[in-house]
């Protein structure tokens, strides 16, 4: 509470960091956490990609009724392109 009364912006970036860092995306710890939950890897990825295209129509959604600017699909396409798995070893 000392944090937020007398420095509230980075009480809120702090919150945000926080909330960020949860998203089941494997290189975040939220991603960890629920891959140790989850033990088959099969349906972790099924998981992973039902939250990215959730993600994606939030993005849509804040892009074209919201206007929020294209940084939401911009953000989205990255973590798209970072979960994508690649057939060669």
């Amino acid at each position: 509470t000392l944090l937020s009364s007398r420095f509230p912006r980075l009480a809120i970036c702090c919150w945000v960091l926080s909330v960020y860092n949860l998203l089941p995306f494997l290189p975040l710890d939220g991603g960890r956490a629920l891959k140790i939950l989850i033990k088959n890897e099969r349906h972790f990825v099924i998981l992973e990609r039902c939250f990215l295209g959730l993600l994606t129509a939030l993005a849509l959604y804040g892009t074209f009724f919201l206007d929020l600017g294209i940084l939401p699909l911009l953000i989205v396409g990255l973590f798209w392109l970072r979960n994508r798995k690649f057939p060669c070893k």
